[in-house]
């Protein structure tokens, strides 16, 4: 049976990283790296015989951090989960079952979450988040950061469950959205997107109305008014992403 590596990072999750450990106790190895918490996530982490603990401060953003957990980990493949997520028994067998079996360098993942009260299940499965070692890296963006493989892309059927603090309500998912939008602009402008006059319409009317209507029909129908809400939502947060990227060019260019 191939070796199991969990990397993990985490920033004051106490009310989290429990149940998260324990959903994967079963791996061979657990790294987790946390940014200087001032909460008990590293005692809680102690408690575990198979974990592994760095403290890192978090400077440069979410992929330059899951980067460095995975310079750290050994095994022949990676999973990489957040502390508010869980795996279920169910994706657990699978993932045993299927490993090392088939032609795969890397497994997408479904994402099944807690949205306002009600139980959302994500079809897309877009999360790339098993693979093997040596085979790929985290993008160093600093937040939305992606796994980039070689090799051929499985799915898993059963879904990660994502119980995600800035769903609790609407102040809390904006006040997260807050500072997700702030990296991600700040991305933007490294990579060089810049808001021109022409460009305006386009990111701040046309895109952000394609982003809310890919969202719904695809699958945000499927639940009504909290579809609706999570579709509008996802749109708002691309629309105040460029609208920091605006902010920023204009106080660069004072």
């Amino acid at each position: 049976m191939a070796s199991i590596s969990v990397i993990i990072i985490t920033k004051d999750e106490e009310e989290n990283i429990e149940a998260c450990l324990e959903s994967v106790k079963w791996a061979d190895e657990v790294i987790v790296v946390d940014d200087m918490s001032q909460d008990h996530t590293p005692q809680i982490c102690q408690r575990y015989a198979n974990d592994k603990i760095y403290q890192r401060k978090m400077e440069n953003g979410y992929g330059p951090q899951k980067n460095y957990a995975l310079d750290n980990a050994k095994g022949e493949w990676v999973l990489s989960i957040d502390a508010d997520e869980r795996v279920t028994p169910e994706l657990r067998e699978e993932i045993l079952k299927r490993l090392g079996k088939e032609n795969f360098s890397g497994y997408y993942f479904k994402m099944e979450y807690l949205a306002f009260g009600k139980r959302i299940l994500d079809h897309h499965a877009g999360n790339l988040r098993l693979f093997k070692m040596n085979t790929g890296k985290f993008t160093n963006k600093m937040v939305h950061e992606k796994v980039v493989i070689k090799g051929e892309i499985g799915v898993m059927k059963n879904p990660i469950l994502h119980f995600c603090r800035s769903y609790r309500s609407i102040e809390d998912y904006l006040s997260t959205q807050n500072r997700y939008t702030s990296y991600t602009a700040n991305d933007l402008y490294n990579m060089g997107r810049r808001i021109k006059f022409i460009s305006i319409f386009f990111y701040f009317v046309i895109k952000p109305i394609f982003v809310f209507f890919r969202k719904f029909i695809f699958w945000g129908y499927k639940y009504r008014f909290h579809g609706f809400l999570l579709s509008a939502l996802v749109a708002y947060d691309y629309f105040l992403s460029y609208a920091k990227l605006w902010d920023k060019q204009r106080k660069r260019s004072e």
